[in-house]
């Protein structure tokens, strides 16, 4: 696996110890505004056909609680998800918080928002991600020029690489047209290859993550495995103050994990 950097064997606490991606942590809060999604990927890392998905069922909490709360913690957020552009007040929640916090978003730009964009009134950055199976060329180039007029948005694009030929010529035709208009696209890679996840077997860890993952109705969870099926959340960011970014939990989990669970500061111990 390209993810994993050193594999150690101590044989006096047996544990098999692998140090997995680790780039440094951003310090930021990583905010679930909604699971919801306009679009539904194969590759998606949220749901990912487990049978035991309770992503939908999280109680949405307000614009003005998100707005409160995050002023009053005074971290950088990400808002991803699902789809941030579906949750109603999202434009507010953008332009209430403080100035001196920067703020990310996660999108597909799938769907229509020009009665969202112009609105922004702040600075803000957002990570664009086209999924050709399943977006129209002219509504995604459409998006793309409504960021281009708001001289408050940055943004970079990037697609999945898929397996089917037919999409990939759809995400190379998008290419050929952002080109023209003098802006780059990246290739990503597929990534449900990580070896965690989606596997038949299950096995005991000690899982030490830093990172900060807040769900929809701000719990907090150690990872997204656990904040889609709503198990084990650490702390509620509404109820209680945000305890340290890093955690470290006994897991028996491994090999259910999300795809995208190795990302971040992340540091596993399999108990032998």
């Amino acid at each position: 696996m390209g993810c994993i950097k050193n594999l150690i064997i101590n044989s006096k606490k047996c544990f098999l110890k692998k140090i997995l991606k680790k780039p440094k942590f951003d310090g930021r809060m990583r905010i679930y505004l909604t699971i919801k999604c306009n679009l539904s990927c194969p590759y998606c890392v949220n749901g990912y056909d487990n049978s035991d998905f309770k992503g939908y069922g999280y109680r949405l909490r307000s614009p003005k609680d998100w707005i409160n709360q995050i002023n009053s913690i005074g971290r950088d957020v990400v808002f991803t998800g699902g789809e941030p552009f579906l949750y109603k007040g999202f434009a507010d929640i953008i332009n209430s918080i403080n100035k001196k916090l920067s703020i990310s978003i996660y999108t597909n730009f799938a769907l229509n928002i020009e009665n969202i964009i112009p609105e922004i009134k702040r600075k803000v950055h957002i990570y664009i991600s086209f999924h050709p199976q399943n977006t129209d060329i002219s509504l995604f180039i459409k998006n793309i020029y409504l960021v281009m007029n708001n001289q408050n948005i940055s943004f970079n694009i990037h697609v999945i690489k898929a397996n089917n030929d037919l999409q990939m010529n759809k995400a190379l035709i998008l290419s050929d047209k952002l080109k023209q208009m003098n802006i780059d696209i990246s290739f990503d890679e597929d990534q449900r290859h990580f070896e965690g996840s989606k596997r038949k077997f299950k096995k005991k860890v000690l899982c030490s993550r830093n990172i900060i993952l807040i769900a929809p109705d701000g719990d907090r969870f150690h990872c997204v495995s656990k904040l889609m099926r709503q198990k084990q959340s650490i702390e509620n960011i509404f109820d209680s103050k945000l305890s340290n970014s890093k955690k470290k939990i006994i897991c028996d989990e491994y090999g259910y994990c999300a795809p995208c669970d190795y990302l971040g500061e992340t540091e596993m111990e399999f108990i032998t």
